[in-house]
């Protein structure tokens, strides 16, 4: 990719922001909006702030992951100065949604031509492939999955359990006795607690 002199790292941002949408989930405004101050290159954790509904939470990132942030954090702060947020766009600002969106669509319909897929898959699309793959790993060890949906709820930032329920349904083929897992399902995993 060519470096364009009005964006200087943007050929180092995309490769790392979609390697860090697939492998964590992140919701694609809460990638895009990470502030420098909330990522810990040394433990490889990121600190989520007031995300959807006001939640604040934590991701782990997995070493290879965390190796590929390491990286592009070296190389980008040799090229611009990197104060505010980890993935600026040419003003020092968070990139736009719709930019990511178009570069993403961009890169997709070039390896379009090499997997010949008829597909266009959004940017969001990468978290609800981090939930169903993970969701299957767990089911392929032998996990509970009503047992893993809980934690999986909280790494995602969900405020009910049934949205991330809902990943189960997606793929029913992959999941033939998960049919009966629901939000009510939990309630003996997270029992009411009394005020007494």
């Amino acid at each position: 990719m060519n470096v364009n002199p009005a964006a200087p790292i943007q050929h180092i941002i995309y490769p790392v922001l979609f390697r860090l949408l697939y492998s964590t989930g992140l919701r694609p405004i809460e990638a895009v909006s990470l502030p420098c101050k909330n990522i810990d290159l040394k433990s490889g954790v990121l600190y989520i702030e007031q995300s959807k509904g006001n939640r604040d939470r934590y991701i782990v990132l997995s070493e290879e992951m965390l190796e590929i942030m390491r990286k592009y954090w070296r190389r980008a702060s040799e090229i611009v100065p990197m104060n505010l947020y980890f993935f600026p766009d040419s003003n020092g600002e968070s990139i736009r949604i719709t930019t990511v969106s178009k570069v993403f669509r961009k890169y997709w319909l070039k390896a379009k031509k090499l997997i010949n897929n008829e597909k266009n898959p959004r940017v969001y699309d990468f978290r609800h492939t981090f939930a169903t793959r993970s969701i299957y790993s767990q089911y392929c060890k032998g996990t509970d999955i009503n047992s893993f949906l809980p934690y999986l709820s909280a790494y995602m930032g969900h405020t009910h359990l049934s949205d991330t329920a809902y990943y189960v349904h997606l793929c029913p083929e992959m999941f033939p006795d998960t049919n009966h897992i629901g939000e009510n399902n939990f309630e003996d995993l997270l029992p009411e607690v009394s005020y007494e």
